[in-house]
């Protein structure tokens, strides 16, 4: 739902926050882009999630499922006057149909805004 507006200022800056409530009320949802590929027993997927909050991001598997759920973050907190703003950012859930039955997860790595993961065929 929403956010309702009961008073817009166009002053001093107020049509960046205006633009900022917009963005953040519309809910459009977080879809990282996703590549799924296999080397002889491993499956593995790549994600695209720049500014991950890797302390909240929770993997699960079930058999030819994968569910990556976390949080992205601003980088920057505090007052911010945005000038343009066209990132998602908050909560996202990535559900991904896997090609075969996976075993287990063997490894995940975050690094510069690349979340992989290796699983091993079942």
């Amino acid at each position: 739902m929403a956010k309702r507006f009961s008073k817009i200022k166009i002053a001093n800056g107020s049509i960046t926050e205006l633009f900022a409530l917009i963005i953040e009320a519309s809910n459009e949802p977080i879809n990282p882009l996703c590549d799924v590929f296999e080397r002889d027993s491993h499956l593995f997927v790549e994600m695209e999630i720049v500014n991950l909050d890797t302390e909240n991001l929770k993997v699960e598997l079930h058999k030819n499922n994968l569910v990556v759920s976390g949080n992205k973050k601003r980088r920057l907190g505090g007052h911010l006057a945005y000038l343009r703003a066209e990132r998602l950012f908050g909560c996202f859930r990535k559900s991904v149909n896997l090609p075969y039955y996976a075993k287990k997860i063997e490894k995940i790595n975050y690094e510069k805004g690349i979340l992989s993961i290796i699983l091993s065929k079942g």
